[in-house]
């Protein structure tokens, strides 16, 4: 019905539509959000995306939305051409629960690179995973993790946090001002090759992290970035950090030790 809509955005679906037939918002580029009516007996959306009323199926995944999926744990199936090609999304997380992926679920999602499985790696054998699915089977699996929540942190960046409290950040680019301030749910920090800069308060407030790793790309650590960590214990600074902003690690009353390379030219009072 609306295939290759390039120009639309956004669909409100009505109480009164009981059958959406197949590809109907295939290949709509710009569309980021689904939504349906509350009173709507066959259909139901969360967080802008297609399910079945009780949300055992994921119907139509926006194929304008990017970066990181988390599929919420009440999916069992993962539709035919759901997420048909959804080319910016980059990573997805699949709960234990899912059991069939449908036939071209995953066709032209050509930036998906990682793939979040909560099951084992016999339990991902036993899925029944239809045709067309090569961009699935080519990304990479990690088995027995289970993704709590997912999003992006600056352009070009993702991040997922696990059951565990790990919190990865992936993409290139800089991480944005406040990103995960006062999030209590993050134990430690995973930064990937790609990041370049943290920027000011990221990681402001976040009382449970004990450990963070900085990869040698990032150039600056912006004002106030761990300020108030208060179980952050220790924290090496990598050789290519030229800048140290403003209070970056005031108030971590953990933290025993610091290491700076001689990179770092300037560090704010």
């Amino acid at each position: 019905m609306f295939s290759e809509c390039t120009g639309l955005t956004a669909v409100t679906i009505p109480a009164s539509v009981t059958s959406i037939g197949e590809g109907a918002f295939e290949s709509c580029d710009s569309l980021t959000d689904i939504t349906v009516d509350g009173e709507n007996t066959a259909y139901a959306s969360l967080d802008g995306v297609l399910l079945s009323k009780n949300q055992t199926e994921l119907v139509c995944y926006p194929a304008g939305k990017t970066g990181a999926y988390a599929v919420p744990d009440t999916v069992t199936a993962i539709g035919d051409y759901a997420f048909y090609d959804c080319s910016g999304l980059t990573t997805v997380a699949i709960g234990s629960g899912v059991t069939t992926i449908g036939e071209g679920a995953f066709y032209g999602c050509e930036s998906l690179t990682d793939v979040y499985y909560a099951g084992s790696e016999e339990d991902w054998a036993a899925i029944a995973i239809g045709s067309d699915n090569e961009c699935l089977t080519e990304a990479a699996i990690h088995y027995g993790t289970t993704i709590l929540d997912s999003g992006t942190c600056g352009d070009g960046l993702i991040w997922t946090l696990d059951a565990d409290g790990v919190l990865t950040v992936s993409g290139t680019g800089a991480i944005d001002d406040g990103a995960f301030a006062d999030n209590t749910d993050i134990v430690a920090v995973v930064i990937e090759d790609g990041i370049t800069a943290i920027g000011e308060a990221a990681f402001y407030g976040c009382e449970s992290l004990t450990a963070v790793t900085i990869p040698d790309r990032v150039t600056a650590i912006g004002a106030m970035t761990f300020y108030g960590c208060t179980s952050l214990t220790a924290v090496t600074i990598p050789d290519s950090v030229t800048s140290v902003g403003e209070a970056a690690f005031a108030y971590c009353a953990g933290l025993t030790a610091v290491t700076i390379p001689d990179s770092v030219t300037t560090i704010d009072g």
